[in-house]
């Protein structure tokens, strides 16, 4: 069944305010929180795997002027929510302008995704201090959610801050081969591809938490989520992992599953959690850490011919290249090999030629000469554009040839193969589609769904990436959704945070090399 936007008969206009709560507490203690009261603009954002942003507008007189301008040196939580969907963050920065007595305050927050941004990976949580880190690297084997929470959850702990992980580790696993189905190995090998999708290889050193996942993240399905839980306020989380001290980081987890997760959970309580009855309980005011997946939602359509779209903005850009190649060095088990190669042919060269004496070493000579580098590409793209079109790009991603590359390399030719993002606002509450949880109407959306869109006569699957819903008091709610990777069209604030991002990862990546 195909939906089209507006071919429902209009409903009534959203007007209604939003609902928010603020807390000056810096425990954030749920006595705390209290209604926020009018203002006379706010813009909130959902996006996708990036912490979102939201500006509210008050005059200087509002009752809750001075605790948001004291965000300084005070934690600011503000929760909200928009038909049912949840935001909460804090305020990072705010502002008053205007004639004395008639100034008015905005004020900027951030969702609590922005704890990844405050956290590193070290080599070894184990040890507190970094005077001595031992192994060079922290290293993280399996699923994509798994290895998130495992690196997260450790380094969190390491903080003492609030941050705990969402059990179960979720991890797909793919179910066996149909050998009567499979008739070469190029059957067999395109079979390990699809299931090694959720498989990753992290190694972490002093890495921003964000920047250690934003590569195997940005070609999954996959986004990282960290949200506010209140005791006695929101719902029971279900099981979470709230270690409390450093002692349990080694019992985080077991790919096993969930009944080893806990080593600590054994008779006689003997690596001492203080009160076993709150075990993988949330007793405190924190921040659940989870991932979560896009839905499939292409039944419904957005039409740039419906009558709900008041503006709409596109950008496309041209392919970059159709190759990438990543690498620069060998793994150290091929290295090995092509000296143990070589010299067994200098020695048995030796032998047959009856030379005397002991034989030449090779040594590193040959290091990274064989499968240094590992190249990925878009046939398909190649087909289509043909000779003319622009070729390849480099991905530095360390060592060829591993999960680590792999990853490095999907994300380039991504980012390389061209753009094609929508921009549109329509008016909330007109009967068309509206951002929310599922309310039984077919209508409801959120970000990070799959859905369909039809412009120029033409339908192609998108997916939602973010969606910003505005409101003046009085006035309708608009409603900005964003199809596609928003790699152009995100405001000067989500670009400054981005930035901040990619800039605090290669300055780690050059200070940190081991190489």
């Amino acid at each position: 069944m195909t939906i089209i936007l507006g071919a429902r008969k209009p409903g009534a206009p959203d007007t209604a305010m939003f609902d928010i709560e603020i807390n000056g507490d810096n425990q954030v203690r749920s006595e705390y929180w209290r209604p926020f009261g009018p203002y006379q603009r706010c813009k909130w954002q959902w996006a996708w795997g990036i912490p979102a942003v939201a500006e509210v507008q008050i005059a200087k007189t509002h009752p809750m002027a001075k605790l948001v301008m004291s965000c300084r040196r005070r934690i600011v939580s503000v929760v909200t929510n928009h038909n049912g969907v949840p935001w909460d963050g804090r305020v990072m920065a705010a502002r008053y302008k205007g004639r004395p007595g008639q100034e008015i305050i905005t004020f900027y927050l951030v969702n609590n995704l922005i704890w990844q941004t405050s956290a590193l990976a070290w080599p070894q949580p184990l040890f507190p201090r970094p005077e001595f880190q031992f192994p060079k690297h922290d290293i993280g084997f399996g699923p994509l959610d798994g290895v998130y929470k495992y690196f997260s959850a450790k380094n969190h702990t390491r903080l003492l801050n609030p941050v705990h992980a969402r059990l179960p580790v979720r991890y797909d696993t793919p179910s066996l081969p149909d050998l009567n189905h499979m008739s070469s190995v190029d059957d067999l090998v395109d079979y390990i591809a699809d299931s090694t999708d959720d498989l990753v290889a992290v190694w972490a050193r002093m890495t921003p938490l964000d920047e250690l996942h934003k590569t195997h993240f940005s070609i999954s399905d996959r986004a990282p989520t960290v949200n506010l839980w209140r005791p006695g306020i929101d719902p029971d989380p279900g099981n979470i992992f709230n270690p409390e001290a450093l002692g349990h980081l080694e019992n985080i987890i077991s790919w096993e599953g969930l009944q080893h997760f806990f080593y600590f959970l054994n008779p006689g309580n003997i690596l001492g959690m203080a009160n076993p009855a709150n075990w993988l309980k949330a007793t405190k005011p924190c921040y659940l850490l989870d991932t979560v997946e896009k839905r499939d939602r292409r039944h419904m359509e957005w039409r740039t011919d419906g009558g709900n779209i008041v503006d709409i903005e596109r950008y496309v850009s041209h392919p970059e290249g159709y190759q990438v190649i990543v690498g620069g060095k060998a793994p150290e088990i091929a290295n090995n090999l092509v000296q143990m190669a070589i010299n067994l042919l200098i020695q048995g060269a030796m032998s047959a030629l009856q030379i005397g004496g002991a034989a030449p070493v090779v040594g590193d000579l040959f290091n990274d000469v064989f499968f240094a580098y590992q190249m990925f590409s878009d046939q398909d793209l190649k087909a289509e554009l043909g000779t003319h079109g622009l070729s390849e790009a480099f991905a530095n991603s360390g060592t060829a040839f591993s999960l680590d590359s792999l990853a490095a390399g999907t994300s380039k030719l991504k980012e390389i193969g061209g753009q094609d993002t929508l921009k549109l606002t329509v008016m909330a509450g007109n009967g068309g589609y509206e951002h929310g949880v599922d309310d039984g109407s077919g209508l409801r959306f959120q970000v990070g769904d799959r859905m369909s869109l039809t412009d120029f006569g033409e339908t192609v699957e998108q997916w939602v990436s973010a969606v910003e819903v505005e409101h003046t008091p009085g006035e309708q709610k608009t409603t900005t959704v964003t199809l596609g990777d928003d790699l152009q069209l995100r405001s000067g604030w989500d670009r400054m945070i981005d930035k901040i991002g990619m800039l605090a990862g290669a300055t780690n990546a050059a200070a940190n090399s081991t190489t």
